[in-house]
């Protein structure tokens, strides 16, 4: 029995000491890594020490203590970070270096690699955005140590870091050879996202220049930041546009989203037409914007944390507002609001795990430097879509504007009761027929016996009666000639390349019986007859006001003999006639 508890004594008390040394053991040093990078790298995940900002010569000669943390290792905010690499190379002939999955570190110095004797094998290498591009071994736009082709052995690393923000560092290995045809993959990748954007990019300037709409203005600025940001982020700005210029390469990680940010709400403010709906949004909106640009310019002011902070805090709100307001657009009818909530549905998702990455709740390089790329490219081709969606809306509200407004002049010319032409519409229907050359003739036809008819039988009576004159007028006339009532009884038929004199008085006889037939009305027959006059001039320069003049003096002539017709001649400077 006492051995038995002597025995779980000594082994509570050995558990004791484990626990006791536990923290101890992050401190001690680990064996080498072997580092056998494949075809896509490989991360020295677990096998990197960090220590906290010291002198050189206390790095290399060991005084300074190291700890290999469980997460992976991050940069702080402005404060410097000293990484060390202890290797082995086990297969000679390759080109071997390390790359830190980052563009935007403000200065990285490399030393190394020693040998195990402490002997450097490459200068020292001085870079990051505070330096010219041409600093950059490699010529890579992330920060690259060239390990160079190393023999059998055991060597180590070191690397100083500083950035303004906290990023992931974790190395990763490559071959040379392998790094290359990854690099070249990405730039190909980089590239297509470049090529769409510039291309959205001017068509949409196009459609500025055509509509002279602001939304299309503010699209056109929003995608020359978004792609000048990608540009930015990627190292292409710092490598491409202004490599010899450490102010801009530096300040541009700022600058650039903050201004996407600002043109992205103008945008939406115009777009999804916040300010008359919903003056509250707009006011939140307003705000957001205010804070991009005071964003952008505490970027350029060197407040890079402040500013990057307030940038990301900005895109996440906003993001969501942006979310809620398009889909109550898109639930009122507004059909471009879809596509533009999918992108912007897109850009949070994105920012929101680039933003997780950054602030180190997760560790995935392809996220870091792809997923905003694929956001921002997502938004500005959904944008472009509810742009062209909203182009369709405007030509089926232009079309439906033209449809009404066309309704509307008909309308205004055209008799409610029977149909045909009305004043308005007999002048306008003159100015094209006399318009044009040749003879021209015009009937007036007022209806006889009318007013006893509708004193009698009452208006409804009345108006079958014109209704019925009017079908029967569009039965006996061309589709091209102009049927109009001008007056309450009285009609009038303007034709355009006017048949003969014969043929108008065969057509005017055959009116006058039409007109005559009796017309059936609640078991009743009403009959009326129709006095025409007819005026034909043969000669150009004639106007509505002549022909009616002489038409009114021909039928005042033909009513004396009710149901008949009379011609008026201006040549022969009188009036003829003869029964119906």
């Amino acid at each position: 029995m006492k051995r038995e508890c002597r025995w779980h004594t000594g082994r509570a008390r050995g558990l004791l000491a484990l626990l006791t040394l536990l923290p101890l053991l992050a401190f001690a040093d680990r064996p080498p890594v072997f580092l056998d990078p494949g075809p896509s790298g490989q991360p020295l995940t677990g096998a990197v020490a960090v220590t906290g900002d010291a002198a050189l010569a206390a790095v290399l000669g060991g005084s300074v203590s190291w700890t290999y943390p469980d997460r992976a290792p991050r940069t702080g905010r402005g404060e410097p970070l000293w990484l060390r690499v202890q290797f082995r190379v086990t297969e000679p002939g390759r080109f071997l270096l390390l790359e830190l999955p980052t563009t935007a570190l403000r200065t990285v110095d490399f030393y190394g690699p020693f040998t195990a004797g402490g002997e450097a094998l490459q200068a020292p290498v001085h870079s990051g955005l505070r330096a010219p591009y041409a600093s950059r071994p490699l010529g890579s736009e992330r920060a690259v140590m060239p390990l160079g082709d190393l023999d059998p052995g055991d060597y180590r690393a070191y690397a100083r870091l500083q950035a303004d923000l906290t990023h992931t560092v974790t190395p990763i290995a490559w071959d040379l050879r392998d790094y290359q045809h990854e690099r070249a993959h990405k730039r190909l990748f980089d590239g297509i996202c470049y090529g769409v954007l510039l291309t959205l990019l001017v068509y949409n300037l196009a459609l500025t220049a055509v509509f002279r709409d602001r939304s299309y203005g503010y699209y056109v600025f929003a995608c020359a930041f978004a792609l000048l940001t990608l540009a930015t982020f990627n190292g292409h700005a710092a490598h491409y546009l202004w490599p010899g210029n450490p102010w801009l390469i530096e300040h541009s990680y700022q600058v650039a989203p903050a201004l996407w940010l600002a043109f992205s709400g103008l945008f939406a403010r115009a777009f999804l037409a916040i300010p008359g709906r919903l003056p509250r949004v707009d006011a939140i909106l307003k705000l957001a914007i205010a804070a991009a640009i005071v964003n952008a310019l505490l970027g350029a002011a060197g407040f890079t944390s402040l500013s990057h902070r307030s940038t990301e805090l900005v895109a996440l709100t906003g993001s969501l507002l942006m979310i809620g307001v398009s889909f109550r657009r898109w639930r009122e009818g507004y059909a471009p609001a879809l596509w533009y909530m999918l992108a912007i549905c897109a850009l949070f998702i994105t920012i929101g795990l680039t933003v997780i990455v950054s602030w180190g709740l997760g560790n995935s390089a392809f996220l870091l430097g792809n997923a905003l790329q694929m956001g921002i490219l997502a938004e500005m081709v959904g944008l472009a879509m509810a742009l062209s969606a909203r182009i369709r809306v405007m030509q089926a509200e232009k079309l439906a504007l033209t449809l009404r407004s066309r309704v509307l002049a008909e309308a205004a010319a055209t008799d409610p009761l029977t149909g045909v032409a009305n004043r308005n519409g007999l002048e306008e229907g003159a100015r094209e027929i006399l318009g044009q050359s040749g003879e021209h003739a015009l009937m007036l036809l007022d209806l006889d016996r009318f007013k006893r008819i509708n004193d009698s039988w009452g208006h409804a009576a009345g108006d079958a009666l014109l209704t019925t004159v009017a079908e029967r007028l569009r039965e006996e006339l061309r589709a091209s000639d102009l049927i109009a009532r001008s007056g309450g009884d009285e009609f009038v038929v303007l034709l355009g390349a006017s048949p003969g004199r014969e043929q108008l008085e065969a057509m005017a006889r055959r009116l006058g019986e039409r007109l005559s037939a009796p017309v059936p009305w609640e078991g009743e027959e009403l009959t009326i007859s129709a006095s025409i006059g007819v005026a034909l001039w043969p000669k150009d320069g004639h106007s509505l006001e002549a022909l009616m003049l002489a038409a009114d003096r021909a039928m005042y002539h033909s009513k004396r003999r009710r149901g008949t017709y009379a011609f008026f001649d201006s040549l022969a400077g009188g009036a003829s006639g003869e029964a119906s």
